[in-house]
Parts: C-alpha cells; structure tokens; sequence
C-alpha cells in the first residue's frame, strides 16, 4: 500500500508530459516538417482521444493541434528556463556550488549557527536541535531558558559544548 501511495497520479504523469519541451518540441517538428504520410499518421493518433463525439471530432483539428503543442512548447520551455534561473539566482550566480563543503557534526566545530529569538518559540527549537551538530549563537532580549544554559560557554574558554548566548 505504501508502494502506490508514493506512485505519481496519471493527471500528474500527463501535466508533467505536456509542458516537457522535450516531448511536445520533437512532436511538433514531426508535425511541421516529416513528410505528409507520418503527418497524418502523427495526427490521427493524437487526435484519437479526441473521436468521441462528432462535436470534438470537428473542433479539435490538426491545426489546432499544432496551435496547442506550440503553446504547450512555449509554457514548458518557459517553466524551464525560470527553474534554471531561480536556481542560478539561489546559487548567487554561479552554476556549480563554490567552497568547502559544511561540516556538520557531532564535535560541531567548524561550523556557526546564529539563532535571533533562540529563547523562545521556534528560535529556542532551532538552537536546541542545533546545539549538538554546531556552535549555535543564541541572540534574544529574554534571558536564557535552563534548559539551554548548560550548554552555555564564555568566549575565551574551552566550551564544554558548542553554544554562545548574547543579549
């Protein structure tokens, strides 16, 4: 049961294949520029789910085919291009990762997490999740919760555990 839960739904397998340009971009080039046999062959099979009644037999023709793979070319080929850029833009440019990979951990050296409201709320959840895998910096106008003080370390000390707190 668990199997098919995970499976995509076919309205979702079939969205996904109508806006891929590499789907309806060789389709539409087969439609524009293969010889006319594979034409009419290529036309009447996408347009046979269409058949059913005599009303979408004339409604949905050839040409509008064409009108709607180009049109589902445009919005796929569009929808790629702002994945690529949103992507570029998250990445501050560059195309592949830049530095060191984060290192994470159980010492948590190496890394700093720096928590605004850490003693309360979700900040406070954050900065006790955090606390064993990096040194966590907890900012906030409350005093620190018991709970967190234990973790607590002055500057110029060994820490006992990974975590600063400053008001």
């Amino acid at each position: 049961m668990a199997i098919l839960s995970t499976l995509p739904s076919p309205s979702s397998l079939l969205r996904n294949a109508a806006l891929d340009p590499a789907l309806t971009g060789p389709l539409l080039l087969l439609l524009l520029y293969s010889p006319p046999s594979i034409r009419r062959f290529l036309s009447a099979l996408l347009l046979r789910p269409f058949a059913i009644t005599e009303y979408t037999r004339k409604f949905v023709t050839p040409n509008r085919l064409v009108t709607a793979l180009k049109w589902l070319f445009a919005i796929g080929l569009a929808g790629k291009a702002n994945k690529f850029l949103s992507e570029l833009a998250l990445n501050h440019g560059f195309l592949t990762r830049q530095g060191a990979p984060w290192q994470f951990g159980p010492g948590g050296t190496q890394e700093i997490a720096v928590v605004t409201g850490g003693c309360s709320g979700f900040g406070y959840l954050i900065a006790k999740g955090l606390r064993d895998k990096c040194r966590v910096v907890v900012v906030d106008v409350q005093a620190l919760p018991e709970e967190l003080k234990n973790c607590m370390r002055e500057s110029n000390g060994l820490p006992p555990s990974p975590c600063i707190w400053a008001r």
